[in-house]
C-alpha cells in the first residue's frame, strides 16, 4: 500500500502502482531499444495506468524534494526505494517538478525517459532546461531549480523555512560534481559549519571524486583566484571537518590541506592568525587521519621551531616558543623535526608511495582478474542479496522477529527483484523466490503475509512478462525454465499454447511445444479441443502437441483431420494415427500411395517405412514392381525399398530377390545402388523370418 503524509485525492494504490511502472519502463528504455517487446510491455503497463489517473484528474504534478515525491501537498512513503529512486533521478536533473497532463502519448512517455537518460555531468541548468526544450513535450511541463535565489538579502535569517532546501540542493549538487562553484552565490557562506556537516552527514555520498570534495571546501569560504585562505577561514573548515561523520573526515581534510598547502605565504599568514591549540588540534586531526604531512606546512613549522635556536626575533617560554604573540609549545616544534618525521612516515612507507606513483597499469597481466569479473557484475550482486533474503525468510526466529514495514519492504523488494530476473534471463532466480513462497505458505503465520506475492506472480500480467522472456531468452536456460513451467503447473499451460498459437518462427514453436509437452495428459486434452480451430497452422501445432504427449485416446481424436485440405495438417494427422496403431491411418495411407503424386507418395512411403505399417506392403510391392524407364526410376524405388526392409513382412522377398536378377546396359550405377539397399532390405527380412529383434508392426495386410 502506497504510504503518504496528509490527505491524497487520488487513488493511492492506483498512483503507487503507476509511479513504480514508470520507474520499471524508465530501466528498462536504459537496457533495451525502442522497439523491444520488454520495453512495449512495460511502458504499456504504464501508461495504461496514467490513462486510469488521467480519469481521476487532468494534471499529475510529481514534486521533487532531493529523494522524495510530493503529490498535492502529500508526501509518499520516504522508505520505498523505488519512490526514492526515482526522486532521486529527477534531482539529478536538477527537476524540481514535472507534470503529466491528459492527452500525453506513449511516444512522449518514451521520450521522457530518454530525455532522463541524457549524459548531462557538469551542465548548467540552462543547458539541462535547452535539452528538455528540445524535445518539445507536448503534454509534459518540468520545472527547474532555479539557483539565482540562493543569495540572500543582507539580514536575512538564515532559518527562513524556504532556505535550507536551497543550499541543500547546491551542496548535493557540487558534491555529485553536477554544479561549477563560480555558479555560488551566499547562501552557503551563511551557513554554520555546524549544520553543513549535519546535513552532509545524512547524504549517501557513494564514490566521489577527490575534485568533488574541493568544490565544497572552496565554495564554503569562497576561495577563488583574487581571494585566498584566511585563518578564520581556516578554522571554520576545521569545525566543519571536526563535525562531519569518521569516514568523511579524511576525505574533507585532505582536501582542506591540499588546498591550503599549495601557497607557501597563505599558509604562514593562515597559520599566524590562529592560536597555538588551533595549530595543535589541526595537527592533532591530520595525524588521526592518517594523512602525509605536505612539504610546506612541514616547512614552515620546522622554521618556527629553529627560531628558538638562533634567538634572534623569537622568545622562549619554557619548553615553548613565542612568535608574534603566538605561543607554540614543544609539541609542534619538535613534531616535524627529522627524527620525529621519519617515524612517522618511515623510509619503508615513503618507498611504497613511490611504487603507488611510479605503478603503470598497461603492464598489468589481468588475466588472472577474468575468474572474478562474474562476481563484480550487478547481476551477481543482485542474485546473492536475493538468496541472503530468502535465507532470512526461511528462518522462522528471524522471519517472525521483523517488524511489519521491514517485512512489507523485504516482500516488496522481491517483488521487484523476481520482475528484473525475469526480464533479464535469470529464471533460476525466479524460480527461488517461487519456491521458497510456496513453502512459507504451509506455516499458519506466514501464510496470509507472503499469499499476496504469490497472487502477484500467479497473475496474468506477471505470467504474459514471464512468457515474453521465455520467448527471447528461454533457449539458452532451457532447464531452469522447464522446472519453472513445472512450478506454475497448469497455469501457465493455457498462456503458452496461446503463444505456440500467435509464434511465427519454426524455432520457437518447437521450444513452446517442447514447454508444453511436458503437462502430458493436461496438454494433449487442451490440444484435441482446438483441433476445430479454423486455421490450419493452428491446428498442426495441436497435433505436433499430441503427437508428443497424446495417448491412444486422444491421437485418435486426429481422424477428423486425415482429409484435411492442407497436406500438412493432414500427414501429421496420420502420424498421430499410426503412432496410436489405428486402421484409419493405414487407409488414409494407401489412399496417399495410390494418389498419383510422386511427393505425396514419397511422404507415404516414408512414413509406411517410419512406423512399419504392414498393411501397406501390398501396396509398396506393386508400385516397387513397376518396370524401370529410366535411371531416375531405378532411383525412385530406393526409398521402397528401405520401407519394406523396415517393415520386414516376408511377403516381399519375391520382388526384392528379382530386383538382384535385373540386368541393365545402360543405368549401370542406379541399378547398382538399388541393389545395395535390397541386399541390405533382404537381410532385415532375413532376420525377423529367424526370429530375430523387431517391434510390433501395424496391419496386417489383405
Amino acid at each position: 500500500m502506497t504510504e503518504v503524509k496528509g490527505a491524497l485525492a487520488l487513488d493511492t494504490k492506483l498512483l503507487g502502482n503507476a509511479i513504480i511502472e514508470l520507474n520499471i519502463s524508465r530501466h528498462n528504455v536504459s537496457i533495451y531499444p525502442g522497439n523491444h517487446p520488454i520495453v512495449e510491455k512495460s511502458l504499456n503497463r504504464a501508461f495504461d495506468l496514467f490513462l486510469k489517473l488521467f480519469e481521476l484528474k487532468s494534471e499529475i504534478t510529481l514534486a521533487v524534494a532531493k529523494d522524495t515525491l510530493i503529490i498535492d501537498g502529500c508526501q509518499l512513503d520516504q522508505h520505498n526505494p523505488v519512490y526514492r529512486d526515482f526522486a532521486l533521478c529527477l534531482s539529478q536533473k536538477n527537476i524540481a517538478s514535472v507534470t503529466l497532463s491528459k492527452g500525453m502519448t506513449r511516444d512522449e512517455l518514451y521520450s521522457f525517459h530518454r530525455f532522463l537518460l541524457e549524459n548531462m555531468l557538469g551542465a548548467s541548468p540552462d543547458d539541462v532546461h535547452e535539452v528538455f526544450t528540445g524535445y518539445s513535450f507536448r503534454h509534459i511541463r518540468a520545472q527547474f531549480v532555479d539557483y539565482d535565489v540562493f543569495t540572500f538579502a543582507e539580514g536575512e535569517a538564515l532559518t527562513n523555512e524556504k532556505t535550507p532546501p536551497l543550499w541543500e540542493l547546491y551542496v548535493y549538487g557540487l558534491l555529485e560534481g553536477r554544479l561549477m562553484t563560480e555558479d555560488s552565490g551566499e547562501a552557503l557562506q551563511k551557513v554554520s559549519p555546524h549544520e553543513l556537516a549535519a546535513y552532509i552527514n545524512t547524504v549517501s555520498l557513494g564514490n566521489l571524486r577527490e575534485v568533488n570534495y574541493d568544490n565544497v571546501i572552496t565554495t564554503y569560504v569562497r576561495k577563488t583566484s583574487e581571494r585566498r585562505f584566511s585563518g578564520g577561514d581556516l578554522k571554520k573548515i576545521m569545525k566543519f571537518i571536526n563535525s562531519l561523520r569518521p569516514e568523511l573526515k579524511r576525505q574533507f581534510l585532505s582536501s582542506a590541506v591540499g588546498s591550503l598547502s599549495s601557497d607557501e605565504d597563505v599558509l604562514k599568514e593562515c597559520l599566524g592568525e590562529m592560536s597555538t591549540d588551533e595549530v595543535v588540534e589541526m595537527l592533532g586531526l591530520i595525524n588521526e587521519q592518517m594523512l602525509i604531512i605536505p612539504e610546506a606546512i612541514k616547512n614552515i613549522l620546522d622554521k618556527f621551531s629553529q627560531m628558538n635556536k638562533t634567538g634572534l626575533e623569537s622568545m622562549s617560554y619554557g619548553n615553548g616558543l613565542i612568535e608574534d604573540d603566538i605561543l607554540l609549545s614543544s609539541e609542534i616544534t619538535s613534531l616535524l623535526s627529522d627524527a620525529n618525521f621519519k617515524s612517522f612516515v618511515s623510509d619503508t612507507y615513503q618507498q611504497e608511495i613511490q611504487r603507488i606513483l611510479q605503478f603503470n597499469e598497461h603492464n598489468v597481466n589481468r588475466e588472472w582478474l577474468k575468474q572474478f569479473l562474474p562476481q563484480m557484475s550487478s547481476e551477481y550482486s543482485d542474485r546473492i542479496f536475493s538468496d541472503i533474503i530468502l535465507e532470512l525468510l526461511m528462518n522462522k526466529v528471524i522471519s517472525e522477529g521483523l517488524a511489519s514495514e521491514d517485512r512489507d519492504f523485504i516482500l516488496q523488494n522481491l517483488k521487484e527483484q523476481g520482475v528484473q530476473f525475469v526480464e533479464t534471463g535469470q529464471f533460476g532466480q525466479t524460480l527461488k523466490i517461487l519456491r521458497t513462497f510456496e513453502a512459507l505458505t504451509a506455516d499458519s503465520v506466514n501464510n496470509a503475509i507472503v499469499s499476496g506475492v504469490l497472487e502477484y506472480f500467479y497473475s496474468p500480467d506477471f505470467i504474459a512478462v514471464l512468457i515474453d522472456a521465455i520467448k527471447i531468452m528461454g533457449r539458452t536456460a532451457r532447464q531452469d525454465v522447464f522446472l519453472l513451467c513445472e512450478c506454475y503447473g497448469e497455469r501457465i499451460l493455457l498462456p503458452l499454447m496461446d503463444a505456440l498459437v500467435d509464434e511465427e518462427s519454426q524455432t520457437m514453436r518447437r521450444f513452446l511445444i517442447s514447454l508444453i509437452a511436458g503437462f502430458g495428459d493436461s496438454a494433449a486434452g487442451e490440444a484435441a479441443k482446438r483441433l476445430k480451430d479454423g486455421r490450419w497452422f493452428v491446428i498442426r501445432n495441436m497435433l505436433f502437441i499430441l503427437l508428443e504427449c497424446g495417448n491412444d485416446e486422444y491421437l485418435k481424436k486426429a481422424r477428423s483431420c486425415c482429409e484435411h485440405e492442407n497436406v500438412k495438417v493432414s500427414f501429421e494427422a496420420v502420424k498421430c494415427l499410426l503412432k496410436a496403431l489405428d486402421e484409419h491411418g493405414v487407409q488414409a495411407l494407401r489412399k496417399y500411395l495410390h494418389s498419383g503424386d510422386n511427393d505425396l507418395i514419397k511422404k507415404a512411403v516414408f512414413l509406411a517405412g517410419t512406423y512399419r505399417v504392414a498393411g501397406v506392403v501390398p501396396d509398396l510391392i506393386g508400385i516397387l514392381r513397376k518396370k524401370a524407364v529410366t535411371g531416375t526410376d531405378l532411383e525412385e524405388k530406393i526409398p521402397l525399398v528401405q520401407a519394406l526392409g523396415q517393415i520386414g513382412d516376408t511377403r516381399a522377398y519375391d520382388a526384392l530377390s528379382n530386383i538382384l536378377k535385373t540386368k541393365s546396359l545402360f543405368f549401370r550405377s542406379a541399378l547398382e545402388k538399388l541393389k545395395a539397399e535390397t541386399v541390405n532390405a533382404i537381410k532385415n527380412l532375413s532376420l525377423k523370418e529367424t526370429g530375430g529383434p523387431g517391434e510390433k508392426v501395424l496391419g496386417t495386410g489383405h
